[in-house]
């Protein structure tokens, strides 16, 4: 039993670069496995990858739907809290 993980290069949308390596002992043949690590770099940020695993066994094999997610940081705090201006039953207006 196994794993194939897959993941784009975070502009096509189409996971076809393997994650992990052929015959990697920290994917292949551990059938409880529930994490990877990866490894981007900070050219990376602001990509979104689409991931896929496919699991095997001696009887045939099965894939996940891919899954996207956005590499970033988090946000700086804003300096200032954000002021209302005006506001009425329809709209806000805020300054920040």
């Amino acid at each position: 039993m196994g794993y194939y993980l897959y993941r784009d290069d975070g502009v096509n949308g189409l996971p076809t670069i393997e994650i992990n390596k052929s015959n990697d002992p920290a994917v292949r043949n551990i059938p409880t496995l529930h994490s990877v690590d990866l490894e981007l770099t900070e050219a990376d940020l602001g990509k979104k990858f689409t991931f896929k695993i496919f699991a095997h066994n001696r009887e045939g094999s099965v894939s996940s739907k891919h899954i996207s997610y956005l590499f970033a940081t988090e946000p700086e705090t804003p300096s200032l809290a954000p002021v209302v201006i005006k506001k009425s039953t329809t709209e806000c207006y805020v300054e920040y």
